[in-house]
């Protein structure tokens, strides 16, 4: 059982004293000044959203106390990775005893006998967290709000109060702070001394929520910086980055199409800026910095290393020795070869890392089958330079079976019409070129689109994919058809009335079926079907978006 404990308290909205929020509830009834003070749906979720992606990277029993500052209130609160327990003596509930009590709402402590509020999670927290199982250890009190009012804490016997205006004696039970007098009928406001006497000031009390381990295992998670992430054919996403700001290795991980986690590794030894990661269409993943000379193959199915191909440094006996350093770009082909970029230098490898042809010549293969004509021939004893050589042609200049290319931020992808793009952003324009597999330009183009994302991705029937920003610095989601001669805006900014904002972090990675991903940094991911209407949209997203269209709002 996963648990995470929460203490929180503020101020009263109305008169200002201390005010513990001891349950999960939409409504907080002051016993001081006899006011409730609403918690939205909303507040809540802007308290919460944030911290189980933190509370799961805790040790046991790690909490950490922090301060919230709203519009309306200023929370403080303490929050942490606890087990579920009694608040009386402190001891832990076993979780399948928490099953039991969830209908009857109560558990009684084993150890001190104590009662223990539990229920279900409710449909607001588990629009928060979907894999929140039950609250524990709540002040059931508190939940009646004012409609309601908590049961006192006082003797069964009712308490004498002398009226002031007759000398009556008034029996009080403290339910109402105005009584009528039974004798003279004045109205008597009770003095703070009887009030508080008879409603004891609430502490502040620890309660839990619990989740439902398998559920919080496939979760989303939530990640700081992105530094590389590619689609496979099922649509399943594998995304290189860090998952805390501080993190200075990378995690690799995985997520369905149905935005769930499929695993995770961050065992790599891999530093953070500079790794790369390539998918291939037979369940291996490629992950590889361009500092090193070592690849490491996954498994896309869990993660599991399969095996490392190793880099070694050429020599003169051995010139052409497998190496990933200066590695710009990467693919895995459709046969499973790797087509790399090094040093403005073009040149493949076998799954084993052995050279192998670079494009092949279908005349001398004709008779042969489809990938053993593309990539048989003679070209696979290719030298990579020490350094990256003079007079490499820019990607305009790029001709037939290219065998160099200058490789200043210069991107590949395989696409699923079995083709390979070549790609670079050379400040407010965007050149893209499409090659066939046995190396045959097809087409090669370029455009004006203000600032681009990082990675741009295609469909299985060749539309090009591109996000980013106009000259008025609008955002757009263009479509390149697949002869590049047309160029149309399939989702717009939110200011000309669309779903949509930019930021120059963006990645596009784009499913055969047409599903297109649209991932950031700090746990941002717009997800949109092939219709173009929103899948998915990521909390912190949601509230960008929230933003944005406020300051449109006031702005006109």
């Amino acid at each position: 059982m996963f648990s995470m404990l929460l203490e929180l308290s503020t101020n009263c909205n109305s008169c200002g004293n201390p005010l513990p929020i001891n349950a999960f509830t939409e409504k907080v009834f002051c016993n001081k000044c006899n006011k409730d003070n609403v918690l939205s749906a909303d507040l809540w979720k802007s308290l919460l959203e944030e911290l189980l992606g933190e509370v799961v990277t805790f040790q046991d029993s790690e909490g950490r106390p922090s301060k919230v500052m709203t519009g309306q209130y200023n929370f403080d609160m303490l929050y942490g990775r606890k087990n579920a327990r009694c608040n009386k003596c402190k001891t832990d509930i076993p979780e399948e005893e928490l099953d039991k009590f969830t209908e009857s709402g109560k558990y009684n402590c084993k150890k001190c006998g104590a009662g223990v509020f539990v229920r279900q999670a409710t449909e607001l927290l588990q629009s928060i967290y979907p894999s929140a199982k039950y609250i524990v250890s709540e002040d059931e009190n508190m939940l009646k709000g004012s409609s309601e009012k908590p049961e006192e804490k006082n003797s069964a016997k009712p308490v004498l109060f002398t009226c002031p205006s007759c000398a009556g004696n008034l029996e009080i039970d403290g339910k109402e702070r105005i009584i009528e007098c039974t004798f003279c009928k004045s109205k008597v406001y009770l003095p703070d001394d009887l009030w508080f006497s008879l409603h004891p000031v609430v502490s502040k009390e620890r309660w839990y929520i619990t989740f439902d381990n398998k559920l919080l295992s496939e979760s989303m998670p939530e990640w700081s910086s992105l530094y590389d992430a590619v689609i496979d054919e099922e649509g399943n996403v594998y995304v290189a980055s860090t998952m805390d700001t501080f993190d200075k290795e990378l995690t690799v991980w995985s997520y369905s199409p149905d935005m769930k986690k499929r695993w995770a590794i961050n065992n790599l030894n891999l530093e953070k800026e500079n790794s790369h990661i390539a998918v291939s269409r037979k369940g291996e993943l490629y992950v590889w910095n361009k500092n090193g000379r070592s690849l490491t193959v996954l498994s896309t199915k869990d993660g599991s290393v399969l095996r490392k191909i190793k880099g070694e440094q050429k020599t003169k006996d051995n010139p052409y020795t497998f190496t990933v350093e200066n590695c710009e770009a990467m693919i895995s082909d459709t046969d499973g070869t790797l087509l790399a970029l090094i040093k403005s230098t073009f040149v493949r490898f076998n799954p084993d890392g052995t050279r192998t042809s670079l494009w092949g010549s279908a005349a001398e293969n004709e008779s042969k089958g489809f990938f053993s004509r593309l990539f048989s021939g003679s070209d696979d004893k290719i030298d990579i330079p020490d350094s990256d050589p003079d007079d490499t042609p820019k990607l305009d200049k790029l001709e037939d079976k290219p065998r160099t290319l200058d490789s200043y931020y210069i991107r590949m992808f395989s696409g699923w019409d079995n083709c390979l793009y070549i790609y670079k952003e050379d400040y407010d324009v965007i050149r893209v070129a499409k090659y066939t597999r046995s190396g045959e330009m097809e087409w090669n183009t370029s455009f004006k689109f203000g600032e681009t994302g990082k990675k741009i991705s295609a469909d299985s029937k060749g539309n090009v994919y591109i996000v980013g920003t106009d000259e008025d610095k609008k955002s757009k989601l263009m479509r390149l058809s697949p002869d590049a001669k047309n160029f149309d805006v399939v989702l717009k900014d939110i200011s000309e009335g669309g779903n949509f904002v930019f930021d120059s972090d963006d990645m596009v990675l784009v499913s055969p079926d047409g599903v297109i991903n649209i991932i950031n940094t700090n746990g941002q991911l717009r997800v949109f079907n092939p219709d173009y209407s929103v899948k998915f949209i990521s909390n912190t997203l949601k509230e960008d978006d929230a933003d944005y269209r406020e300051e449109l709002s006031r702005n006109n």
